[in-house]
């Protein structure tokens, strides 16, 4: 997988297990409460370039999210668009098409 940028700061953020991942676009939800996040959790940060994403009040109300080690992990459009090609991300199909 070909890399973006090295002088993009934004990828010295993207985890090494982001790859070849399918995401969603979707309005940003409350995450499940669990052992790492309580019932006070209210955002979570983009894994590229740490926008917060939150329901309100963020840096963004939406963006791309998937399913990694049971926790719901998010990018912001505009790293999705930039990083989309490079890390193989796909977008998952819905119904109806």
């Amino acid at each position: 997988m070909a890399k973006p940028d090295p002088e993009d700061g934004r990828w010295n953020f993207a985890p090494d297990d982001l790859g070849g991942l399918i995401f969603r676009f979707s309005r940003y939800f409350r995450p499940k409460i669990g052992p790492y996040r309580p019932a006070s959790w209210d955002h979570d940060h983009c894994e590229c370039c740490w926008k917060k994403i939150m329901e309100e009040g963020g840096d963004a109300e939406s963006g791309w999210v998937t399913q990694l080690h049971d926790e719901d992990r998010w990018i912001c459009d505009e790293c999705f668009t930039d990083f989309r090609e490079a890390l193989d991300w796909r977008i998952e199909a819905t119904k109806g098409h």
